[in-house]
């Protein structure tokens, strides 16, 4: 029996009155129902990831258990973080960032992308975003912004659609942020990241540059550019959402990756921003569960994200991955003073009552029992 102030009619009886096709908002005690529900799914979810996260050898996790890295090596677990992970990842987590957008294109119509809904700020070519504010700025804007503020920041990223579809309006700000000594990361889908290209940012000033191998379906000219990326590049690795398909290209293509030289990989949770992308996945992936911090995603998600790294385990790869979960923009979240527009990282949408409720049905079927915090 579950242990709460509801019994398990309870539960029965709330869902029988929850008419899935009115909009009219249920009664509140049905509202404090789905909340209850919501959590114990969770923290079921939870537990069951944890129980994985623990039979890893080589797995590190902070105190309160919310940071997770698996290390090729078991002497990485004793070491600093700070001189083992990406450097933007590490000032992501523990200091300041601020994330520079300049680009409303990308070359790509990813079914995963989580800028579809999300951000509808609009920034004009030639013009610039930062993930602090709603406002935009031009070139001579930036610079001064810069100048009087970027030693508030440890790292800078370059992200929202693909950075690289505005190469010319990249090279001033990347110039000036390397002349002050800040370190400098990007997100991109590699299609446009070529060799000249990747000699370019070389010579700009980036440090650390970061491939969505998912967006091109781990095509073969994205890998090579990854691969002399690597050679370019302080470091270099991959940050793709974990479902289904970016699994099975994991390891599909598990040689070549370990053979491009990069240092690390994170695997972040596919989130889910719109109803669409709700309906599509929940068809491909299976049921959905909200994290604390409003973040939708498959249950299944993160469960490849151990799947690959038990593999690699097994296998021995000479790789960092990062589990890059929910729970750790979470964390991310909690850093003081931080400054980064993304904090919250609230869904777009509330799930859907017909989804709490299936939910609920997996619980009342499954027999389990949780306490709700």
């Amino acid at each position: 029996m579950i242990k709460t102030h509801w019994t398990l009619e309870d539960i029965r009886d709330g869902l029988r009155q929850l008419d899935m096709g009115s909009s009219v908002m249920p009664p509140a005690h049905i509202i404090e129902m789905i909340m209850y529900v919501e959590r114990l799914f969770y923290n079921k979810h939870m537990d069951d990831i944890r129980a994985r996260r623990d039979g890893l050898k080589n797995m590190w996790t902070d105190d309160a258990g919310f940071l997770s890295f698996w290390f090729p090596d078991e002497k990485y677990k004793y070491m600093d973080l700070r001189d083992v992970i990406f450097p933007g990842c590490y000032h992501c987590l523990q200091t300041s960032v601020n994330h520079i957008r300049h680009s409303m294109r990308c070359s790509q119509n990813c079914e995963f992308c989580y800028y579809h809904s999300v951000d509808g700020r609009i920034i004009g070519k030639g013009t610039y975003g930062l993930s602090s504010t709603d406002m935009t700025f031009t070139l001579d804007e930036m610079l001064l912004l810069l100048s009087r503020q970027v030693h508030h920041h440890s790292a800078i990223g370059w992200l929202q659609k693909e950075p690289l579809e505005e190469l010319d309006t990249i090279e001033p700000i990347m110039r000036y942020i390397k002349k002050r000594g800040i370190h400098q990361y990007m997100y991109t889908n590699g299609i446009l990241a070529t060799y000249p290209v990747v000699d370019k940012l070389a010579e700009w000033g980036l440090n650390e540059l970061r491939f969505n191998l998912q967006s091109s379906n781990f095509s073969d000219d994205v890998l090579d550019n990854m691969k002399y990326a690597a050679q370019k590049i302080q470091w270099v690795g991959i940050e793709s959402p974990m479902y289904s398909k970016s699994f099975k290209n994991f390891v599909k293509h598990k040689e070549r990756i370990l053979d491009s030289g990069i240092h690390q990989i994170n695997l972040p949770e596919l989130q889910i921003c719109s109803l669409s992308m709700l309906d599509q996945f929940e068809k491909t992936e299976g049921p959905v569960y909200k994290h604390r911090r409003g973040y939708i995603s498959p249950i299944s998600s993160r469960h490849y994200t151990y799947d690959l790294i038990e593999l690699a385990e097994r296998e021995k790869w000479d790789v960092i991955i990062n589990d890059c979960s929910n729970d750790t923009k979470f964390y991310r979240g909690a850093v003081p003073d931080m400054h980064l527009g993304v904090v919250s990282y609230d869904s777009a949408f509330e799930l859907p009552f017909k989804n709490v409720a299936y939910l609920a049905n997996q619980i009342l079927e499954e027999g389990v029992e949780y306490e709700f915090f």
